[in-house]
């Protein structure tokens, strides 16, 4: 879809030239010889760049672009641009209430003019795709893009694949992680524990991780966006209970029972391809300590321990919440130490 775009300038040589150079790039011009027919132009249609000569008869440039932002509506998202042999003096006009986007010089330098509106119309289209973007998070009940970090260094391309989607400009203060194919589930066991994000969400973005991840998503797919949304809010909203103790949990045990708060899930094997004796539990904590230190926890009362197969005694089983954990966990009820002294 061609862009746009009004040409208001009182010298027709000068207007003509720069209505054929954008033409000829496929863009739609329109035309106007002075400002008070600019400015009606503007409120009649919907501009993506409105260029003005800044000393218009009738109503000067600046003028035309401060009532049509006042005016608010559609024109208001008008990329403006001014043209003027003085671009010092428009600038320190302008200055007063900023409406210019960018200020062209008299007389034209051609390649610099178009490079000046193919930016604002870039602008305008990074714009128009983060508004999508935000647009479609708050669909899926989220007010502002979720603040993401990856799991080890992604390289460039998943930066930029995912950078829309995500805000990744405050990696110390995420709602998800971001799990791409560079890393083993031992180092992912790591990040978990020492890296300190055992209460956040992991999201698999490779469709690689299955469900030892918390949540998958596709940039295509909205059912992922839903997914995320619901996994990341629903974290914080039980973040927030627990109790300060485990929100900076230092041991393993700590660490394991605040995730499967936080997470809303039980611990149920989900892989059995590789050792049928040590069972793949979600979350990526320590594939060969997460059903010692889950036994412990059931001898403390703290996980309840239930059969997957009768039929098979070795079966690995399914672990839950006791009601003596969520109390612990959230504060209810004192730590009497005995945890601790388990673990050790």
């Amino acid at each position: 879809m061609p862009a746009q775009i009004l040409i208001a300038d009182d010298d027709g040589i000068v207007r003509d030239i720069m209505a054929a150079v954008l033409s000829d790039r496929g863009h739609a011009v329109t035309v106007a010889e002075d400002g008070a027919l600019a400015l009606a132009t503007l409120r009649r249609g919907r501009f993506d760049v409105a260029v003005l000569d800044y000393h218009l008869p009738f109503i000067d440039g600046a003028t035309a672009a401060r009532r049509i932002c006042a005016d608010g509506g559609p024109a208001a998202g008008t990329r403006f641009i001014g043209v003027t042999a003085d671009p010092g003096g428009l600038e320190l006009r302008d200055a007063e209430g900023i409406v210019f986007d960018a200020i062209v010089q008299k007389p034209l330098n051609l390649p610099a003019f178009v490079d000046t509106v193919e930016g604002c119309l870039s602008d305008l289209r990074r714009a128009a795709a983060e508004r999508q973007v935000l647009d479609a998070w708050r669909a899926h009940g989220f007010e502002r893009r979720p603040r993401a970090r990856f799991a080890g260094d992604p390289g460039h391309d998943w930066r930029l694949r995912l950078g829309r989607a995500f805000d990744l400009s405050r990696p110390g203060n995420p709602d998800v992680v971001l799990l791409t194919e560079e890393l083993r589930v031992g180092e992912l066991a790591e990040l978990r524990t020492a890296g300190n994000l055992f209460a956040l969400p992991m999201v698999d973005v490779t469709g690689r991780w299955g469900r030892l991840a918390d949540a998958a998503f596709d940039v295509e797919d909205r059912a992922g966006w839903d997914e995320v949304a619901s996994v990341a809010q629903g974290f914080a909203a039980r973040r927030s209970q627990l109790a300060a103790r485990f929100l900076s949990a230092a041991t393993l045990a700590d660490q394991l029972l605040a995730y499967v708060f936080v997470s809303g899930r039980d611990l149920v094997p989900v892989d059995l391809d590789a050792d049928e004796w040590t069972p793949t539990y979600p979350g990526f904590f320590p594939l060969r300590r997460v059903r010692d230190i889950a036994e412990k926890l059931v001898h403390h009362g703290l996980l309840a321990r239930e059969s997957l197969d009768d039929e098979w005694p070795f079966a690995p089983p399914r672990f839950t919440l006791t009601t003596a954990a969520l109390a612990c966990l959230t504060g209810g009820v004192p730590d009497d130490g005995r945890l601790r002294r388990g673990q050790r």
